[in-house]
């Protein structure tokens, strides 16, 4: 595991050797944020889709979790018709993960819902590249 605070390397101590950050912090940090991702997905199995937003926006407080909580906060938005932000939240996914074909294919969903249709399309074209790739 490496500090959270400023990426180096984290041994038995208590506190990163680097930069004196508190270990137990960031391991709160990455527990909690893992419970809000679980959490969320169970809320939003059960259709509680507000709940389930809150909860993943939570998830984000670690890098763990960023990928797919930003990538369930894009389709609760969407799902809303919150096409803006829903654009914002997939686009966070991506950073963290630029090879995801789903996020892909529902970027490409809201750019269409925005009548961004050439993005759309270059979104696709990439979706079929990652997947003929992998």
């Amino acid at each position: 595991m490496n500090c959270m605070n400023c990426g180096a390397p984290i041994g038995k101590s208590d506190y990163c050797t680097s930069c004196g950050f508190h270990v137990e912090v960031q391991k709160k940090i990455w527990q909690l944020s893992n419970t809000y991702y679980n959490l969320g997905l169970a809320q939003l199995y059960l259709e509680e889709e507000e709940a389930a937003y809150d909860s993943f926006f939570k998830a984000t407080w670690s890098n763990e979790q960023q990928e797919m909580a930003y990538y369930y906060l894009a389709v609760l938005d969407a799902r809303q018709a919150r096409f803006d932000h829903a654009l914002d939240m997939i686009e966070r996914s991506l950073m963290k993960n630029g090879h995801n074909v789903n996020a892909r294919a529902l970027k490409a969903y809201i750019l269409r819902k925005l009548d961004r249709q050439e993005e759309a399309k270059a979104q696709i074209a990439i979706r079929r590249h990652i997947s003929n790739t992998i």
